[in-house]
Order: C-alpha cells, then structure tokens, then sequence
C-alpha cells in the first residue's frame, strides 16, 4: 500500500474519501500484458490463458431428445456418427459442432444476514 493510500485510510471520515479519491485519480493501471508478466513473475496462474483442452466435436439433432454427450476426438469420428445417426433416422438433421471457447463462474459470494425473522413463526 502506497504512504498515500495509506495516509487516506487514517485521516479522519470527514477528509478520508476526499483524499482517496484523489490518490485513486492519480494512479495509474498496467495494460494487460504487464499485468501478465507480474503474474508470471510471482508465480499466479496466467490470467489471459488460464485453461486449455484438446479440441472436440460433438453430433446434435436440433430436434433430438437427449444433449450430446460424447466428445468425438477428431471431425471425421464426428461426421461418421452424424451420418449413422442421420441414416438410422431418416428425415432429422445432425449436426457436427467444434466449440471454439467456453466460460464458467466457479465462485460464489455468501452473504448472511443476521437480527431477522428466518425460522420465526409468521403470526
């Protein structure tokens, strides 16, 4: 923490978020690459890449029952299922599908709130 966050934190209220402010306005952000190569530098997990998978491809009837579930290693094992699905029912479209990039949350921020009503009675 810079002597002038810092020095914000311990002013008193009244000046505090003034002078925050002015120290937040003053600063100035690494570009994405630097960013990445302070992460490298102290060991993070890279935030421009932080997961690769071999490609796969997937067989998919718009009017199918079931999601696909098996990921074909190669575009030809997927085209061959396609087309012994497609001869096996005549007249429903399949699809092969490549996913190209794919995102996930993985965290969650509990918060709980206590001094309530939760678990009283209603009357």
């Amino acid at each position: 923490m810079t002597d002038a966050l810092w020095k914000a934190f311990m002013t008193p209220p009244t000046s505090k978020y003034r002078e925050l402010a002015r120290v937040i306005e003053g600063m100035t952000y690494p570009s994405p690459q630097e960013l990445e190569l302070f992460r490298r530098a102290i060991g993070l997990r890279s935030l421009m890449n932080p997961q690769t998978e071999s490609a796969f491809w997937l067989v998919w009837s718009p009017t199918g029952h079931k999601s696909p579930s098996f990921r074909h290693p190669s575009i030809q094992s997927a085209t061959t299922e396609a087309e012994r699905l497609a001869t096996a029912h005549p007249g429903q479209l399949f699809v092969v599908l490549e996913p190209v990039a794919a995102r996930r949350v993985d965290s969650m921020i509990r918060t709980q709130y206590v001094g309530g009503t939760a678990g009283e009675p209603p009357f």
